[in-house]
């Protein structure tokens, strides 16, 4: 054989080599300057070759983990919301897969952040410190776990507002049904009242509408926890101090519609008097993913009846004690037991 160099192959781990070397070589040596920085893993294998383009096995992979310096992508997306509990700022995730939390930079009028960023690991924040009257800008940055820094987010610029001098709203409950959770509270001396939700204890607010009355109707409540609180609106359409928060855990989220229809199937017809009917109840077409609480069942007819049951298993069975021809009457029950 005569020898004519040498081709050096890459592939990052949980790949295969591929079928064009990252380089041809005549040496014994090579230095791959080009090898991204990201913190991932890379296997080298060299394959020697001759005059002919014959190509030897290769070599044992040899892998590389690479030192990480590659900053995530920017969060996007950002907007600030105004409110008397503080400045409330969102913001899209980094598409980056390594970003470990978030620095939220907030400028007062424009000068540098006097204490630094506050660290946050999830998508929104809540400035309670800020100023009411006076102008911030908030930018984002993505940090990774080797704590690279993402560029820079848009700069957003919001003012907590002055709260009007109308005393916040009382006894505010929060209470989850099907379709919505109702918020309500007591009366204020206000024009009108502005309902706000977030559902991270530490995140930020967001305005869920207005009401003139002493409740709202939150149809589009998440399952799990969720916080309220409202503010009374003045003459100037300004809002009060924020109403004491109140939290509402829902089992499901707010659904528009009950539950389907649910599928029954007849298990055995029973013998009157000495074994039972018994029926089985699964949800209905397109609520078999949706938390439900039971079944409320009654089997009735000329075997006699059964009276109103209920079953969390969705397994029904009654001893009729005559013979002759009954009917189960079967409905689904929503989690909160609608």
């Amino acid at each position: 054989m005569h020898l004519a160099g040498y081709r050096v192959y890459r592939r990052p781990k949980g790949t295969s080599f591929g079928s064009k070397p990252l380089t041809t070589t005549t040496s014994t040596s090579y230095t791959d300057s080009a090898l991204p920085v990201t913190g991932d893993t890379y296997y080298y294998e060299v394959r020697a070759y001759d005059k002919a383009g014959n190509e030897s096995g290769g070599t044992a992979d040899q892998a590389v983990t690479t030192a990480d310096r590659t900053g995530p992508a920017a969060a996007t997306g950002t907007t600030a919301l105004g409110t008397t509990a503080g400045n409330s700022v969102t913001w899209q995730a980094s598409s980056s897969k390594d970003v470990e939390h978030y620095e939220v930079w907030a400028a007062r009028n424009g000068d540098p952040d006097p204490d630094g960023p506050e660290i946050v690991s999830g998508t929104s924040f809540l400035d309670r410190l800020a100023e009411a009257g006076v102008p911030y800008l908030y930018t984002i940055q993505a940090v990774d776990g080797a704590n690279n820094h993402s560029p820079v987010s848009a700069p957003v610029t919001v003012t907590r507002p002055v709260a009007s001098a109308v005393p916040a709203p009382t006894a505010v409950t929060g209470t989850p049904a099907d379709a919505s959770t109702e918020v309500t509270w007591t009366a204020a001396d206000a024009t009108g009242y502005r309902v706000y939700r977030r559902t991270d204890v530490n995140g930020a607010w967001s305005l869920l509408g207005t009401a003139s009355g002493t409740s709202y109707e939150d149809t589009s409540a998440p399952k799990g926890k969720a916080f309220y609180y409202v503010a009374a609106v003045d003459t100037q359409g300004a809002d009060s101090v924020p109403s004491t928060e109140v939290t509402v855990d829902r089992l499901t989220p707010a659904t528009a519609t009950g539950p389907a229809a649910p599928k029954l199937t007849l298990v055995t017809n029973g013998i009157p008097a000495r074994s039972p009917i018994q029926v089985t109840a699964a949800p209905g077409a397109g609520d078999e993913g949706r938390l439900l609480k039971g079944w409320s069942w009654e089997i009735s007819g000329a075997c006699g009846s059964s009276g109103t049951q209920f079953s969390t298993t969705g397994t029904l069975s009654w001893t009729a004690p005559w013979n002759g021809p009954c009917v189960a009457e079967v409905y689904a029950v929503d989690a909160d037991g609608t």
